[in-house]
């Protein structure tokens, strides 16, 4: 199994950050190394009717703490 699928295990990643002004416009940006670990064991395809309504909340978003809110800001923005 790919290691980025392994339950509960770290990983190196490269964290894009970007802050955005209300009008779009970029603020500011950053790149930097992180360490991460898959803590809610989340497939696209087990996601993605969620937020439309059209699936149950997937269990392991439960799970994380903040981690339900966070995804349904991320496909309230425009363009998601």
């Amino acid at each position: 199994m790919p290691l980025f699928l392994v339950y509960e295990s770290d990983r190196l990643a490269i964290v894009i950050e970007m802050v955005f002004a209300g009008d779009g416009s970029l603020q500011s940006s950053d790149l930097y190394g992180a360490m991460v670990r898959n803590r809610a064991k989340l497939a696209c395809n087990s996601v993605a009717g969620w937020p439309d309504g059209k699936g149950p909340m997937p269990k392991g978003i439960g799970m994380v703490n903040g981690l339900g809110e966070n995804l349904w800001l991320r496909t309230a923005l425009p363009g998601n």
